[in-house]
């Protein structure tokens, strides 16, 4: 793709360089006339760096804009990538112990830390998941909130204490999707 994305940007520089041409024709006779030192000449010099800055200018930004859709579609598609860790880790442990994971995110799924207590290995996987799910939730939201993308996503209304393993798995099935066509539009 060229540095110029829009029918915009091609006709400004269709423009600009139809006007730098019309402006040498001009001027040519007279810088002929005069030894290449005429003020329409001087004019003429100062034109064609001014545009050749313009060019270098959209240049530059075009780059930059290239290389940010490159870093957004890279965050989201690690985003994509623990939203699938997270949706193949609650369905195993749904399908090893489905009586103890009924509330995957809520604090009763697992022993209070005051006073101390044994943990068991599905309370600890539980612990670490929803810990996991909330640093997930912050960085997804702020992603969204980064590109200015304005969807409802289910997965940021679940409340933590009373959603089932069921609503948790539908929630990250759907933002799944979305982060993959989110992903491809980029």
């Amino acid at each position: 793709m060229p540095w110029f994305s829009t029918k915009g940007q091609i006709a400004q520089l269709i423009v600009a360089i139809g006007g730098l041409i019309f402006a040498g024709v001009k001027a040519y006779p007279e810088m002929k006339l005069y030894g290449f030192f005429s003020t329409t000449a001087i004019l003429f010099y100062m034109l064609i760096v001014f545009v050749g800055f313009a060019a270098l200018v959209s240049i530059q930004q075009g780059a930059r804009y290239k290389a940010a859709r490159k870093t957004s579609a890279l965050a989201f598609w690690m985003l994509r990538e623990k939203c699938d860790f997270l949706l193949r880790v609650y369905r195993q442990i749904k399908f090893d112990d489905p009586a103890k994971c009924k509330f995957p995110l809520s604090s009763s799924s697992w022993p209070s830390l005051d006073p101390p207590a044994v943990w068991t290995q599905i309370q600890l996987k539980l612990y670490d998941l929803s810990n996991q799910f909330g640093w997930f939730i912050l960085m997804s939201r702020k992603a969204f909130e980064e590109i200015g993308w304005k969807d409802h996503v289910e997965l940021f209304q679940l409340d933590r204490q009373r959603a089932t393993i069921i609503e948790l798995e539908t929630a990250l099935e759907a933002f799944k999707n979305l982060l993959s066509s989110k992903i491809s539009s980029l």
